[in-house]
């Protein structure tokens, strides 16, 4: 797993092949809270294709338009506020409703089984009295002594 500073989250690269749907259940199942990847920015998307995507297979991310053609949400329901097309004029397809990031940009594919990229958020806090809390999300105390981020299973 690598550690994301700009998004304060962990990040896998999966090389088993699974198709769209079975892949963020794998990563809900496996990394607690987990789901596929969400790349809201370039820094993000720059992260991943540096870090991440090493070969040039393509990595599904929590991006779809399979509610309606040409409307991209990410698996949480948000809209899309960047976008990493590799072809800077994408035109969408009726029968291609999945998003995978690759070395290249942003492809629209069809369901197949592939590779795939999980995100969590993964926190320990220790509060003034030592006490340790777990965390799915980033949450900040007042009282916050100091933040540890664990990126493990």
């Amino acid at each position: 797993m690598t550690y994301h500073r700009q998004t304060h989250s962990c990040m896998i690269a999966v090389n088993t092949y699974l198709y769209y749907e079975e892949a963020n259940e794998y990563c809900a199942k496996t990394y607690t809270g987990g789901h596929l990847v969400y790349i809201l920015d370039e820094e993000t998307d720059t992260f991943i294709t540096r870090n991440l995507v090493t070969d040039r297979n393509w990595y599904y991310i929590g991006l779809s338009d399979k509610e309606e053609n040409g409307v991209y949400k990410w698996i949480n329901g948000k809209n899309v506020s960047y976008i990493g097309w590799f072809f800077k004029k994408h035109i969408p397809e009726r029968d291609r409703v999945y998003v995978v990031a690759s070395w290249d940009g942003w492809i629209e594919v069809f369901d197949a089984p592939r590779k795939f990229i999980c995100q969590v958020f993964r926190v320990l806090f220790s509060l003034k009295n030592n006490v340790w809390i777990h965390f799915a999300t980033a949450v900040y105390f007042e009282q916050l002594r100091f933040i540890i981020l664990l990126c493990l299973k």
